[in-house]
């Protein structure tokens, strides 16, 4: 996974734990994307163009869904941000603003309906929404070498989109556990959650473990 992001606070003097907010990200993939089945399946690819493939793949034998940098979500944002929280145990952020979210699609597909031995895909397809973004980060020290965090995320779009109601919503949810074992290694475990029916209408959950090794060079 690549993921940017980009934010500038603006904190009133009167009241520096609330100011305007303009934020910019990109979160895309690296690698190609495949799909892999332990039994011989059928897969139906529907075309933006309206053609129909039908194809018989064997078992364990993968085929491709999508490319490196496919598909790509760009999103702009800006609006207000209060910080009424700022301990070392934890450290309240929420936004509330209004924003554009663009997915570039390009030539990728994405699973529709599993039957076991029949699978049908969708060619996905650019797309632009307005709406309005709700924004929740959460972070703190639990001790001097164990830190965690967690955030949440939740976009409605107001124009372009041709769902409604929850269907319509983009939520993004994560959660941290760091323990720092020296200076230069930290061990994480990291959880994700994302609901983005303009990619695919079920929730996308990864979960894992990460070592992180570092070294200043000044």
């Amino acid at each position: 996974e690549l993921a940017l992001k980009s934010v500038y606070l603006y904190r009133f003097a009167s009241l520096d734990w609330l100011g305007p907010f303009a934020q910019v990200s990109l979160d895309t993939q690296l690698f190609h994307g495949y799909d892999v089945r332990a039994e011989p399946v059928t897969i139906i690819r529907n075309k933006l163009d309206g053609t129909v493939v039908t194809r018989a793949v064997p078992s364990q034998v993968r085929f491709a869904l999508t490319k490196p940098f496919e598909p790509l979500m760009l999103k702009e944002s800006a609006g207000f941000f209060a910080a009424p929280i700022e301990e070392e145990l934890i450290k309240l952020k929420t936004k509330l603003g209004v924003g554009f979210q663009h997915l570039i699609a390009q030539d990728g597909f994405a699973l529709v309906e599993d039957r076991t031995t029949e699978l049908e895909y969708k060619q996905l397809e650019n797309t632009t929404e307005t709406g309005g973004l709700v924004d929740v980060t959460a972070e703190g020290r639990l001790a001097e070498n164990i830190s965690w965090g967690a955030n949440g995320s939740y976009f409605y779009p107001f124009f372009g989109s041709d769902k409604s109601g929850f269907d319509a919503s983009s939520i993004e949810l994560g959660a941290k556990l760091s323990v720092k074992l020296a200076k230069w290694l930290s061990v994480d475990y990291v959880l994700a959650a994302k609901w983005l029916p303009q990619i695919i209408e079920e929730w996308q959950v990864q979960n894992g473990i990460m070592v992180t090794l570092s070294h200043e060079i000044i």
